[in-house]
């Protein structure tokens, strides 16, 4: 069993693609939200909650947490309250992926959820083609990873067309 999360959305048309394709198969996915596109996109973070995928903050605007000082809070209380606001209190954050994946000893003392990482780094972001990292999951892949993607781009998302299956396989 391997997690796929995406990070920095949701963006409409794409999140909404991975739901459809993720969906098709049965598979779930951890999407991790940048507070200000849950803003924009309240009826897309709605389809993740509906569709039982996991909703995790990835921090209001991505910024570098280590470069923030010790006053973190607004980082990590804003997207509850977004989502709070979007369900109507039905639903909250649980877990929290900092953003570049940085974290020192302040951010691991003051983040009120667990920080989660990834193990599979598929740099979607950089080759912004879907064969690309395809090949790079189907290469690396092991039991138990944590496969990071992210729902911003749409090459990422039409990588699902081919990662699920293969990787059900």
């Amino acid at each position: 069993m391997v997690a796929l999360t995406f990070d920095d959305g949701p963006v409409h048309q794409n999140t909404l693609l991975a739901l459809e394709l993720l969906d098709k198969y049965d598979a779930k996915g951890t999407f991790f939200m940048l507070g200000f596109r849950m803003e924009r996109n309240p009826d897309v973070v709605l389809e993740v909650i509906n569709g039982a995928h996991e909703v995790g903050s990835h921090t209001y605007n991505h910024p570098y947490l280590t470069k923030k000082g010790t006053n973190l809070s607004y980082q990590y209380s804003k997207n509850q309250e977004i989502l709070q606001e979007i369900t109507k209190g039905e639903a909250s954050i649980k877990l929290l992926r900092p953003p570049y994946g940085s974290v020192n000893q302040n951010v691991k003392q003051t983040s009120p959820y667990p920080l989660i990482m990834w193990s599979l780094d598929t740099r979607d972001w950089a080759t912004l083609d879907a064969q690309a990292t395809h090949d790079t999951i189907m290469a690396n892949v092991k039991d138990g990873d944590i496969i990071l993607l992210h729902d911003l781009h749409e090459s990422s998302v039409e990588s699902l067309r081919t990662v699920v299956p293969a990787l059900i396989d």
